[in-house]
């Protein structure tokens, strides 16, 4: 799994381009002074109404959107409906002073990332600020590990995990490919499917109490094909804790 984990370091990027879509100039312009001198990380992009909003997304790149609800043409529901059509991931944080549960619900209905009502003094900024650092951290983790698992999807590493019930949760191509089967035949399976029963139970007795002590087990066992030919093949077998385990399989005979 170091693949994965080696993708997860540093999910807040250097600069946070933030859009900020506020009909209030003099709001507008504290709030962007505030966010950028309390983290020298965030870079402000303002727009004055969700229409030069909608301008500014389509033409920059952007890690987080913070609106206003209450604007003239179109409204911050509005808005985020026409961000989400456009891309149902990035961060949306909606900073309103016309706080109810009619719009936080509604809001909530078309997937904002956060709601937070406009309040007196500078504290609300500070409160803004690390929810947009929250939005972006998850965001990028979630990103990041998109992209690790894509990678072990289409990698040529035979990749199997399996859960705490011995049940595949994840299976690459190349790994059900071993067995002459798909993914989709292995997920929600037992490993148990793959191996004869004397094998079974050496993995039960022997290898897998091991790994309660050790991070890894390599060693060669028998497997079954789809179609009952038995092969021979190099396995690791490592501990991700809560007894999950990753299944490694790095040659076929």
């Amino acid at each position: 799994m170091g693949a994965v984990q080696d993708l997860l370091p540093s999910l807040v990027p250097d600069t946070i381009r933030l859009l900020h879509v506020e009909d209030d100039p003099d709001f507008g312009a504290l709030a962007a002074e505030f966010l950028e001198s309390e983290d020298d990380r965030v870079s402000v992009i303002s727009a004055g109404s969700a229409a030069e909003g909608l301008e500014v997304f389509d033409d920059e790149d952007v890690d987080c959107i913070v609106s206003d609800y209450d604007m003239p043409e179109m409204n911050g529901i509005e808005f985020l409906k026409r961000v989400r059509r456009a891309d149902p991931r990035v961060p949306f944080i909606l900073f309103t002073g016309k706080g109810s549960e009619e719009v936080a619900s509604e809001a909530i209905s078309h997937d904002v990332t956060d709601y937070l009502q406009k309040k007196r003094g500078s504290d609300q900024y500070r409160v803004l600020l690390n929810r947009i650092i929250n939005a972006v951290e998850g965001y990028r983790a979630e990103s990041r590990l998109m992209q690790a698992f894509t990678a072990l999807y289409n990698g040529k590493q035979s990749v199997g995990i399996i859960d705490t019930d011995g049940r595949y949760m994840f299976v690459n191509p190349s790994y059900a490919a071993t067995y002459g089967l798909q993914p989709e035949d292995l997920i929600g399976k037992s490993w148990h499917r793959l191996y004869p029963k004397g094998e079974i139970r050496r993995f039960e007795e022997e290898v897998l109490p091991q790994l309660d002590h050790q991070t890894s087990w390599s060693g060669e066992a028998t497997a079954v094909r789809a179609d009952g030919t038995r092969i021979k093949q190099q396995l690791r077998v490592s501990n991700i804790g809560n007894g999950a385990h990753v299944w490694f399989i790095n040659n076929v005979q």
